[in-house]
């Protein structure tokens, strides 16, 4: 199936929104891992004991798979914004040894 550039021009549009979302998500994760750690001061201050040292290790713990999991989305993000780059390459190249 031959590409216009017109569908070619498209196609990158749309990953490069798809893109934009990825990182829009994982910039979302990283401030709800600064409010997280945030709450965790608070709480520190406020209660003591036993049991709130097992909920700010729980709440660490959480912390820590939000900032991973941010992480991973901006390397799938930066791979899928290249693949696009070179797909995009690819595509015009081929349009211009079609005419």
């Amino acid at each position: 199936m031959k590409k216009t550039m017109m569908q070619i021009h498209l196609d990158l549009q749309k990953s490069k929104t798809q893109v934009r979302e990825l990182e829009d998500i994982a910039v979302q994760i990283r401030r709800d891992e600064t409010r997280l750690e945030e709450c965790m001061r608070n709480l520190h201050t406020a209660w003591e004991g036993e049991s709130a040292d097992g909920y700010r290790v729980s709440i660490q713990h959480i912390n820590e798979r939000l900032h991973e999991i941010s992480g991973r989305i901006r390397m799938i993000s930066a791979a899928a914004e290249m693949q696009a780059k070179k797909t995009w390459e690819a595509d015009q190249e081929a349009v211009k040894q079609a005419i």
